[in-house]
């Protein structure tokens, strides 16, 4: 390793390699007096490829990418934000995207929420889910309800996105018909439309409360034997509190 030493005891140049090291202890303090600006200057072959910064006095920015249109990061209370090739900040200046196109990040974890086009509470996304759910007889005949296609479904937000495929055994029940089992339970009143075989009423409105749903037909509900051995192709969403 050779030191070139300007004025006094300053070094201006480490050639061949540096090492620092400690046991138990900082490393390695590096110290800018003044004003803010470039703590440490990264360069290749005489040329910056980025730079740690002091910001505000009070935190540091890392440019990575010191060229025209570069990016870069900084910190400030419980936030990572980007910044441009300078180290600016602020919606317009630093114009960042995380990752592109054939150079993806893999999984994305929050605790919160995403805003997508704005930043007030109307463009906040705070759940995403998709999976399946179980109808069963909730008339309290105690009907055996066949499953021919799993329920399944997707939740956005607190809106719900259902569908599913039974059949109604046969029955003689004059209970009315209910079914019950949709994943989150319905903020209200709200309307899926099904398709209903084996019955003049093919067409029927299911009026869903809270987790479970009952068969409409001309303003009136159905009982179980309007359903008997018919099969119930519904589909449709509803708003949830969850």
């Amino acid at each position: 390793m050779a030191l070139s030493k300007v004025g006094g005891n300053q070094i201006d140049t480490v050639s061949d390699g540096l090492t620092v090291d400690d046991d138990g202890a900082t490393v390695l303090t590096v110290d800018r007096a003044t004003d803010n600006g470039a703590v440490i200057d990264i360069q290749k072959d005489g040329t910056s490829v980025g730079s740690v910064q002091s910001r505000g006095s009070a935190v540091t920015s890392v440019i990575f990418d010191p060229r025209s249109n570069g990016a870069g990061i900084t910190g400030t209370t419980n936030s990572i934000m980007p910044t441009n090739q300078s180290g600016a900040i602020g919606d317009g200046t630093a114009v960042v995207d995380l990752g592109a196109s054939g150079y993806r990040y893999r999984n994305l974890f929050l605790s919160g929420n995403i805003y997508l086009g704005g930043t007030g509470s109307a463009n906040a996304l705070d759940d995403y889910e998709t999976g399946t759910f179980t109808i069963t007889d909730n008339s309290g005949a105690g009907l055996s309800i066949t499953t021919n296609v799993t329920p399944g479904y997707i939740k956005i937000g607190n809106l719900v996105f259902v569908h599913f495929y039974i059949t109604y055994p046969s029955n003689s029940s004059g209970t009315a018909a209910s079914i019950t089992g949709f994943p989150f339970s319905c903020s209200g009143y709200d309307y899926l439309i099904g398709r209903t075989g084996s019955h003049s009423a093919h067409d029927m409105v299911w009026q869903l409360n809270g987790t479970a749903a009952i068969p409409y037909y001309n303003n009136s509900a159905r009982v179980n034997s309007d359903l008997n051995g018919s099969y119930v192709l519904l589909s449709g969403s509803y708003y949830t509190t969850s």
